[in-house]
């Protein structure tokens, strides 16, 4: 399997939906500048799925040019303070055919996701207009979710003198030898400074951590996860949205687990939600649960699971973390 290096635009949601415009282009020709956002911005959106393929668009695999072809992506973006940041591989992508960009359009119609996505846009202040209608298609590759091996909670920094990400362009580059990782954090405050300026423009955002109500992603997660919990029959009740909890679930023998869900890798979905979730069962000063359990749509990574596990064997802290599946709605155990 032959393969390819492809840099793709910046986002501050983990690319299921517009984070706005920091830390995208400045040009003035800048598609992300003029209209608000880029296509790629749900390359990571697991919740839309059809036969089995998650359907999206990388800028260097250009407007069906390699149709029908097979291959591995490794993917990086450039962020402003980190400089270049190793995203992960994604296996066998395969290029689509316009026979077959047609018939996962038709579907995005028919199933709500064009209007959604519309709604993405508008809400960091793009124009969404501009989506499906100009000379991008909206996507231009498939492939399944379990050949993602990408790592969102701690991407490792691409040195300078990589000879895979040398290029500032957005093309399809084939592999030249092993990545060049620089890791160190004295490296990255010598290469990239301790703090730089941050756009002014104003933005609002939709997300988890600013406690903005609406996110598509999280609602299908609880809906989800509510029918699963109950179907399992280790619990008398299972409810959504009481006292603010996302979910609570009453076992047979009365304990009660509370789970907060966020659409983010797992290290900042337990960022976001662990002082919420700590408020939700304590505050004042009492106990509502016995576990507190933090869903998000991403594995942990090695450092995740240690944080948990020191967090507990430390502070004894009854708090664990579950993955949750879009692609065969499935829980994992708990970590």
């Amino acid at each position: 399997m032959k393969e390819y290096f492809a840099r793709i635009c910046y986002n501050t949601l983990e690319w299921k939906r517009p984070s706005g415009f920091e830390g995208k282009g400045i040009s003035k020709d800048n598609y992300e500048r003029e209209y608000g956002y880029g296509h790629e911005e749900w390359l990571f959106d697991e919740s839309k799925i059809i036969d089995g393929y998650h359907y999206a668009f990388l800028q260097p695999m250009g407007k069906f040019t390699y149709a029908g072809e097979i291959e591995d992506v490794h993917l990086y973006c450039r962020s402003l303070t980190s400089g270049k940041l190793y995203l992960g591989i994604i296996h066998n992508v395969e290029c689509i055919t316009k026979r077959q960009y047609t018939i996962a359009y038709n579907a995005y119609v028919k199933n709500g996701w064009l209007k959604e996505m519309k709604s993405d846009i508008k809400a960091v202040g793009g124009v969404a207009s501009q989506l499906g209608q100009d000379e991008y298609p909206l996507f231009n590759i498939r492939f399944k979710l379990k050949d993602m091996d990408i790592n969102l909670s701690n991407p490792r920094i691409i040195s300078e003198d990589d000879p895979n990400t040398k290029s500032p362009r957005y093309r399809r580059y084939s592999k030249k030898g092993d990545i060049i990782f620089c890791d160190e954090p004295e490296k990255k405050q010598k290469q990239h400074g301790a703090m730089e300026l941050k756009s002014e423009h104003r933005v609002q955002f939709n997300t988890d951590i600013r406690q903005v109500s609406y996110d598509p992603l999280h609602n299908k997660m609880q809906n989800a996860i509510k029918k699963i919990l109950e179907s399992t029959g280790e619990y008398q009740t299972v409810t959504i949205e009481k006292n603010s909890v996302d979910i609570i679930a009453v076992s047979l023998n009365g304990e009660r687990d509370y789970y907060e869900l966020k659409t983010y890798a797992a290290k900042a979905s337990i960022r976001a939600a662990l002082g919420q979730i700590l408020e939700y069962v304590h505050y004042p000063a009492q106990k509502n649960a016995d576990r507190m359990i933090i869903v998000g749509p991403n594995n942990p990574d090695k450092y995740d699971i240690k944080y948990l596990q020191y967090l507990r064997n430390t502070y004894n802290i009854p708090v664990w973390y579950q993955r949750y599946s879009f692609e065969d709605n499935s829980l994992s155990k708990m970590i």
